[in-house]
């Protein structure tokens, strides 16, 4: 506002004194431009810088386009509420810029805005402001030094130094370097000699005990780091590192952790017993990590001499096996003829992952008491004895009955109940005497 009213002044004082045959009616077209911030230093890169510019048209006819530019690279677009200024108004336009770790090396960042308007006749009419912000750089270094052994017993033990520099300040280090002025130690080599803000990098050196180092019973060093920033006195850190003398006899030894890896197996059948040619048992297959040690992911097996031939069956997918933790898995079996004469099937079976294997796990199961067998029917090649059943024999007190039926009993058959019926006659003939 003061600007505007100095350029009403100015214009005032043109009027007045307009050399003769001049136009006295209006005043020139003006405009000025004053450039500001929201902040006034910086001390870090990432920082969100506002820029304003206030653009017054101090001229007595309106402008029209009014713009603003600004060359600040990395700066956003300049953002405008209105494109044109009646005689005396003004305007505020704005414009952001996010600073840099260049910024910060550079101490400040500087940048030129300029206004242009455009009367409704005449040359169009410019002004600029230039504004610099200072960086408030804060750069620090820091340094740790380690050695690749924690004691020594001998003269000759090689030692590896390792010193991890780190740029702890806003602002780049250039050089960086590294010294220790222990004795016998071999030159410090660092990858890089420069560190950026943030960034950090291990140098290392060499150094191998000697007689003396034993007498002393330590070695002691200190490293030293040293950065240049871009302005200001350098920073530097140091660290002291002892490596002490231990002898042999003091170093306990520790006998290696004994393990034992083991797994078991439980076998159980569902039926327990049997009554028929083809009928389905399921064996239950459970294999337990019985050892102190958890088993690592692999393939399980299970192999049962009665199923398959033998051949191991996959027990699931390869998996870890906790202490006490158990995987289970099933396999069927058909009864056959030959089970069913023998009265009983007995099948035994083990576990393995291949490092470690179960002990056997065996089942039993019965026949049952009733069991049942489908004879084949085929006509009789021997024509039956055929015995009334109303009609029981002799000796038998007619309190017995036979039913037969040639059609079941097939070739043969009539023997068979002839035999029966004579069996019968004779139990009931010691039972009368």
């Amino acid at each position: 506002m003061r600007a505007s009213f100095v350029a009403l002044a100015a214009c005032i004082g043109f009027v007045a004194f307009a050399a003769p045959g001049a136009s006295a009616g209006t005043c020139p077209a003006s405009i000025t431009l004053v450039k500001t911030a929201n902040i006034s230093s910086f001390s870090a890169s990432g920082t969100v810088v506002t820029y304003s510019y206030t653009v017054t048209n101090t001229g007595t006819v309106k402008l029209d386009p009014v713009t603003v530019s600004d060359p600040m690279v990395g700066l956003s677009s300049i953002t405008c509420p209105a494109t044109s200024l009646a005689a005396w108004a003004s305007e505020t336009c704005t414009a952001t810029y996010t600073t840099t770790l260049a910024d910060l090396n550079a101490g400040s960042i500087s940048n030129i805005g300029t206004a242009t308007g455009t009367p409704p006749s005449g040359p169009n009419v410019t002004a600029s402001n230039c504004l610099k912000i200072p960086a408030s750089p804060a750069p620090s270094i820091a340094i740790v030094k380690t050695a690749n052994i924690s004691s020594f017993s001998v003269s000759g033990t090689p030692v590896t130094y390792s010193y991890k520099v780190t740029n702890t300040g806003t602002v780049t280090l250039d050089p960086v370097t590294v010294t220790d002025p222990m004795a016998g130690l071999s030159a410090i080599v660092c990858p890089a000699t420069s560190l950026i803000a943030g960034a950090n990098e291990t140098c290392t050196a060499t150094y191998t005990t000697t007689a003396g180092d034993v007498t002393t019973a330590l070695i002691t060093n200190t490293g030293t780091a040293t950065g240049t920033p871009p302005t200001g006195a350098n920073v530097t850190a140091s660290q002291t590192l002892t490596v002490p003398y231990q002898t042999t006899a003091n170093v306990p030894s520790s006998p290696p952790a004994v393990t034992h890896p083991a797994i078991s197996l439980v076998k159980t059948p569902l039926p327990s017993t049997y009554d028929s040619v083809g009928q389905v048992v399921t064996y239950t297959y459970v294999i337990t990590n019985t050892g102190d040690v958890s088993l690592g992911s692999v393939q399980y097996t299970v192999s049962d001499n009665k199923i398959n031939g033998g051949a191991a069956l996959d027990c699931g997918a390869a998996q870890t096996l906790a202490v006490g933790a158990s995987i289970t898995c099933t396999n069927t079996y058909t009864i056959t003829a030959g089970d069913l004469s023998s009265g009983t099937v007995t099948n035994s079976a083990t576990a393995t992952n291949g490092a470690q294997t179960s002990g056997v796990a065996t089942a039993t199961i019965t026949a049952s008491a009733t069991v049942t067998t489908t004879i084949p029917s085929s006509p009789s090649t021997i024509p039956p004895t055929k015995i009334p059943s109303s009609a029981p024999p002799t000796g038998l007190g007619g309190s017995a009955k036979v039913v037969y039926n040639s059609g079941l009993l097939g070739a043969g058959g009539s023997s068979v109940v002839a035999g029966l019926v004579l069996m019968v006659f004779m139990i009931r003939r010691r039972r009368r005497v």
